[in-house]
């Protein structure tokens, strides 16, 4: 290795280790959002010039949530390596599944708190994806999933593929949800639609929906609370 590389992958390890002892020492309370992507990328690309990728990064998206909510190929287009933009999506990915773990016990009895189950679920995705939630009697969780993911801003749902997730966890109550990416949670009237016929085959099924969530780009919408008539469908 020529000597100029050598002492880059050097000063690289020594400011990762800098970094990574400063967050383990206060997290990130003191940390420049570009340092926050500098530490990031040093674990994705350890020998790589993190430094300048983050800035470059902030600079060409804006944000780190508008660096975690990019698609991978524009990630790509600014330069960094498929390794990284799988790395970033894993992130967000993961934050979804924690949150859910440490909610556990959690009884989802408001519609702010069925709004925070789902919300994570949607972080940085810029495709359409539909939910759906099954509870004990309590409202507590038994578990919650992806029923379908869209390749644009549309997703079709299979009542079939539901339908068979809710036998499966033999739930009574199941609550649903999909995004609006980079668009308001205000409901279509195809949502509506929708809404009003799961309703009814869930019905025959003994199961109550008991709300359907929309999740814009900055609100959540529930359909329980605006339009409960259609949760009353004989």
């Amino acid at each position: 290795m020529p000597e100029t590389e050598k002492k880059q992958s050097a000063e690289s390890r020594d400011r990762r280790e800098e970094l990574g002892k400063r967050f383990l020492s206060s997290g990130f309370a003191d940390f420049g959002s570009d340092e926050i992507l500098e530490l990031m990328l040093y674990y994705s690309v350890p020998r790589g010039r993190a430094e300048e990728t983050a800035k470059k990064l902030l600079n060409d998206l804006g944000s780190i949530s508008d660096v975690l909510d990019a698609d991978p190929d524009m990630l790509m287009k600014t330069g960094v390596s498929e390794n990284t933009a799988v790395f970033f999506r894993m992130l967000t990915s993961v934050a979804g599944r924690y949150h859910n773990s440490a909610q556990s016990g959690t009884v989802y009895d408001s519609t702010e708190k069925l709004i925070g189950l789902f919300r994570p679920h949607y972080a940085g995705l810029n495709n359409e994806e539909f939910r759906i939630a099954c509870f004990r009697e309590d409202m507590s969780l038994i578990m919650t999933d992806a029923v379908s993911r869209g390749s644009g801003a549309r997703t079709e749902v299979s009542l079939r593929t539901l339908t068979e997730m809710i036998l499966r966890s033999g739930c009574s109550l199941a609550a649903v949800s999909h995004n609006h990416p980079n668009a308001s949670a205000e409901p279509s009237d195809t949502d509506l639609d929708f809404t009003e016929h799961l309703v009814k085959v869930l019905k025959m099924m003994d199961v109550e929906l008991v709300d359907h969530i929309i999740i814009g780009k900055s609100s959540g919408f529930s359909m329980k609370e605006e339009y409960p008539e259609l949760f009353a469908a004989e």
